[in-house]
């Protein structure tokens, strides 16, 4: 029975989803910047905690969200980069040799 993906297809998708995790980080810190940015130093320190409730609140909120997106990025990175290695490694299953 062969496997319905390969292990380089998987590697591929991982690293479309840390792809796409960073640029939930970057609109999160966009969103977050004003209040509490996620990354002070991408701004060299040029933010203002002047602010309502209300924008306070989704500050802190997206600022969690920019570090909760960082870190999968790179989770997803290191899982991208295990699979690709499994993947150069990997029997080939078309019973081509390899090249």
């Amino acid at each position: 029975m062969r496997p319905r993906h390969s292990a380089r297809r998987a590697a591929l998708l991982l690293a479309g989803l840390a792809a796409g995790s960073v640029v939930v980080a970057a609109a999160a810190e966009h969103l977050a910047w004003p209040v509490a940015p996620a990354f002070p130093w991408a701004h060299s320190g040029s933010y203002s905690y002047v602010a309502g409730r209300s924008g306070e609140a989704v500050g802190h909120v997206a600022q969690v969200v920019a570090w909760g997106s960082s870190a999968l990025a790179v989770v997803l990175s290191l899982a991208a980069v295990v699979a690709g290695a499994v993947a150069s490694n990997a029997p080939r299953t078309d019973g081509a040799a390899r090249s």
